[in-house]
């Protein structure tokens, strides 16, 4: 092809014969190009779409699968398999760790709970409250260290609850009942059934169980001291009279 021949200014063009006007320059971007482009950001759009439903796919899959680890883990404790439960939360955690502990201390935390305790109950009922004596099955002797046995593990169970939840009052109760059935002394039992009463009132002062039975307790415990006191008074009478 033969090379153009230009005018200094290049808006002319030399033809061999005379200058003619150059032609006006048509843009470069053809409309292939545009197709193109239009494609190409169509496929970004759709690359971006795409990716973020993966990701809010993959965050409720996790959630739910840490759901079920949790519901697991409060049947585990529900059956006093503490250990199990332990390693069910552990599981969650590595699944999204800060989701298994939002969950498990937020939403969950009651479940949880009440599920420690409704174990810590069935066992102190069933061999505690429940446990009578039966001479036809054991000697006085042997039930008393039986019962004393069986009232010290359930003790523990319900401090195990009051440590997730110091204020977990149907736990509070069966402590009060627990001690009631326990072979400790009357004085003892009235002592520490009033204690746990008066820490029910120091968070919860319009609990009116609490406040009757207390009123109950210093009753009794007021009565004991008189017992104990006209005595004393008489016998210090006959002494210096």
């Amino acid at each position: 092809m033969e090379e153009r021949v230009l005018s200094p200014d290049g808006k002319m063009q030399w033809t061999g014969q005379e200058w003619i006007p150059l032609p006006p320059q048509v843009p470069t971007t053809t409309f292939q190009d545009t197709v193109v482009m239009g494609d190409v950001k169509t496929e970004i759009v759709h690359q971006h779409t795409h990716s973020s439903t993966i990701h809010n796919t993959v965050v409720q899959d996790s959630e739910k699968m840490i759901r079920s680890h949790l519901s697991t883990m409060i049947d585990a404790l529900t059956e006093g398999r503490a250990q199990d439960a332990k390693n069910i939360f552990e599981r969650a955690k590595q699944i999204d760790y800060d989701l298994a502990n939002k969950l498990h201390n937020g939403e969950y935390m009651p479940a949880l709970v009440n599920a420690i305790y409704r174990h810590a109950e069935q066992y102190c009922v069933t061999y505690v409250l429940n446990y009578n004596f039966d001479r036809r099955r054991e000697s006085i002797n042997i039930y008393s260290q039986n019962l004393n046995n069986s009232y010290n593990i359930g003790i523990q169970k319900i401090q195990e609850v009051l440590r997730w939840n110091p204020n977990y009052m149907p736990c509070l109760l069966l402590n009060v009942r627990m001690i009631v059935k326990s072979n400790l002394s009357n004085k003892q039992k009235l002592k520490q059934a009033a204690q746990i009463y008066k820490y029910i009132l120091s968070f919860e002062p319009q609990n009116e169980l609490a406040r009757r039975e207390l009123d109950k307790i210093l009753r009794k415990q007021k009565i004991n001291l008189m017992v104990i006191l006209i005595p004393v008074g008489v016998l210090l009478a006959l002494v210096l009279f």
